[in-house]
């Protein structure tokens, strides 16, 4: 009896805190001293316990974490719709006011002047969308950059084109020094980043002027955008390239915007491996920089359009493809008005008779159909690949995934008509 006994004990001590650690009381251990196999296999019982018991816990936080992330994401999202919803409604306004206005006024010169006002509020609803697109598409993880040697008194010439207007507009001056360094960056994302630097330095300047220039530094090219605005106190230096963050929200701007372009800055600078840097004195102004690989100066750089370019779209034939009627009888207006031959389709159709020579469709099509579709089957029924361009304003990471893969070229909605004449100019002179 008494081996019995000695036997039963450690074994209903065994079972007992087996059960009380599958019942969940992770933290429950089995104390046995027998000295045999059945103590050793309470110690195994307990370290079973105990990475049960560790990983329990880290779950837990890993689930305090995720709740957290998802709260935050919420709450920007909130910020952002409502950010959004405010400094969309300006421009709309004032662009219905204008059209009313416009309808009624008989003098050909205040139609004039109106239609030069309608122009700046649509390029204010397309510079707000731009940014929403910039920062879905890097939460989206969909720029790659494309790195490649060119000069960069490229882009500072596009810098005096897209912006002296709007700095002369408010009786100020940009100034841009030449420069014949080349750089190893990606054109269009380095175009981005001082285009925003240089629309803040217009935006937060009252009077004075602004200064686009570069210098040579060990670490590389440094391009800098200086002006005489109102400064930046150093404890707010940081928080600048936050999303949502703006200054005039404290009295500082005279126009609005969604406080998302320094943070877009901030994004791509990270991801082409640039450095940003800021300097700044409350009252005096303030200088951005971003320092970008110098590389050495190549022969040739081959250009997209030239001067004998300049009437590539005259008598060609384009298809349109929209399920947007508005959007179908504008486009067809404008391709008219550069000399073109249209033939516009609401969706796509299914012969058309006669040489084409560019295609312009929309991705989402109705019945489920989209332009990768639509411009595969044409081009079968036809033999040939005839030049085309996608238009989308979805920006889905399988839509977009679908377009690169079919390699397609492709414009996000809203397109300028600058941008999309430039666009259908390259592809002609490809084709």
């Amino acid at each position: 009896m008494w081996s019995a006994w000695r036997i039963a004990r450690p074994l209903r001590e065994l079972a007992q805190g087996a059960e009380r650690i599958g019942a969940g009381q992770l933290s429950h251990r089995i104390a046995l001293h027998s000295g045999d196999e059945l103590e050793r296999l309470g110690e195994r019982f307990n370290s079973m316990a105990a990475e049960l018991q560790a990983s329990h816990d880290n779950l837990g936080r890993q689930v305090e974490e995720r709740t957290r992330e998802l709260s935050d994401a919420n709450r920007a999202k909130s910020r952002l719709l409502a950010a959004a919803s405010h400094d969309l409604r300006q421009p709309l306004h004032a662009l219905n006011l204008m059209v009313a206005q416009w309808r009624r006024d008989p003098d050909a010169a205040e139609r004039r002047r109106l239609g030069l006002r309608v122009e700046q509020a649509i390029a204010a609803i397309n510079a707000l969308f731009d940014g929403l697109l910039d920062v879905s598409k890097l939460d989206a993880g969909v720029i790659r950059p494309q790195v490649e040697a060119f000069p960069v008194q490229r882009l500072l010439d596009r810098m005096d084109v897209a912006h002296a207007a709007a700095a002369r507009d408010k009786g100020l001056e940009l100034r841009i020094r030449p420069c014949d360094a080349w750089v190893a960056s990606d054109p269009v994302l380095l175009e981005r980043i001082l285009g925003n630097l240089v629309a803040n330095a217009v935006r937060y300047t009252r009077s004075g002027a602004m200064l686009l220039g570069c210098r040579r530094t060990r670490a590389g090219l440094r391009i800098a955008v200086w002006d005489t605005g109102i400064g930046i106190a150093p404890d707010k230096q940081e928080r600048i390239f936050d999303e949502f963050y703006r200054l005039d929200a404290e009295g500082g701007a005279a126009d609005g915007g969604l406080g998302l372009g320094l943070s877009i800055v901030a994004r791509l600078a990270g991801l082409l491996g640039h450095q940003v840097s800021v300097r700044s004195v409350p009252g005096r102004g303030s200088c951005f920089a971003v320092t970008v690989p110098e590389t050495a100066s190549q022969p040739h750089l081959p250009t997209a359009a030239n001067d004998s370019a300049i009437d590539a779209l005259q008598g060609r034939r384009v298809l349109v493809i929209d399920n947007n009627a508005q959007v179908l009888a504008s486009t067809a207006r404008l391709l008219e008005g550069w000399g073109c031959c249209v033939l516009a389709a609401h969706g796509a159709p299914d012969h058309v008779h006669g040489p084409v020579d560019l295609l312009l469709v929309d991705m989402r099509l109705d019945h489920g159909d989209d332009g990768v579709a639509a411009i595969s089957r044409l081009r079968r029924q036809w033999g040939r690949d005839v030049p085309a361009l996608i238009l989308t304003g979805d920006t889905a990471i399988g839509t977009r995934e679908r377009i690169a893969a079919s390699g397609l070229p492709m414009l996000e909605k809203p397109v300028s008509a600058l941008r999309l004449r430039s666009a259908l100019t390259r592809l002609l002179q490809r084709g």
